[in-house]
């Protein structure tokens, strides 16, 4: 079992100012080779946690994934998007595992770059242009990388899934959101029972939390 003083003295990468202006700028950011060869077949070998989607699909598949949602300035605490005195602050911020080789164009993930805070569009008010939804619109932005790549976007970012064509390996890939401390979109997975929590580090254990802050810190007493 790894120990908090181990997790806080873990190495610390920080975004670089570039990476934080490509952030702001298109509401996303792809960082390749992540993980290690070993890592990424450990973790296609066990996959589990809260608020974790795995999105697995080859090119025989016939099901079409291309479902744009979300875009536009939004108010809604749980999904805003907002840079303000130096600092960046997203209400859930998607991370994506791809661990497998992605080649560009077929099959990963879609995003409007700049969509977290179009003024002009809106998905919650129904404003979205139809016409900026076509694939082939010109809209659209997507990526290539090698198995253990990391893809973080605001998930006010217009995005969807596409179809996969590359016949050489399958998707695999691990969607985790990270949402804000008061917010809970879906109920834990079985799999997060209290021997699964108290094997992790004190300061892995606050991303279980509840979502009530009073309950909390009643708890933490």
């Amino acid at each position: 079992m790894q120990t908090e003083n181990a997790a806080s003295d873990a190495p610390v990468h920080p975004m670089s100012e570039y990476e934080k202006f490509l952030f702001d700028l298109k509401g996303f950011l792809v960082i390749p080779g992540v993980l290690t060869d070993e890592e990424t077949r450990t973790v296609r070998e066990h996959i589990r946690l809260e608020s974790v989607f795995v999105s697995s699909r080859s090119a025989e598949s016939n099901e079409n994934p291309w479902r744009p949602h979300v875009g536009g300035a939004n108010l809604d605490p749980s999904l805003s998007y907002r840079y303000h005195n130096g600092r960046i602050y997203g209400g859930m911020t998607r991370i994506v595992w791809e661990l497998n080789e992605v080649k560009k164009g077929q099959g990963g993930t879609y995003l409007v770059p700049g969509s977290h805070k179009a003024n002009l569009a809106s998905h919650q008010d129904g404003t979205w242009p139809q016409e900026a939804d076509d694939p082939d619109s010109g809209v659209w932005e997507t990526y290539g990388c090698p198995p253990g790549s990391l893809i973080m976007f605001s998930e006010g970012v217009r995005h969807s899934g596409s179809p996969w064509t590359n016949p050489d390996n399958p998707r695999r890939a691990i969607l985790i959101a990270y949402n804000h401390v008061t917010v809970r979109f879906h109920e834990p997975k079985p799999c997060m029972n209290p021997q699964v929590i108290g094997g992790m580090s004190a300061a892995h254990q606050q991303f279980f939390q509840d979502v009530w802050i009073l309950s909390n810190a009643r708890r933490n007493k």
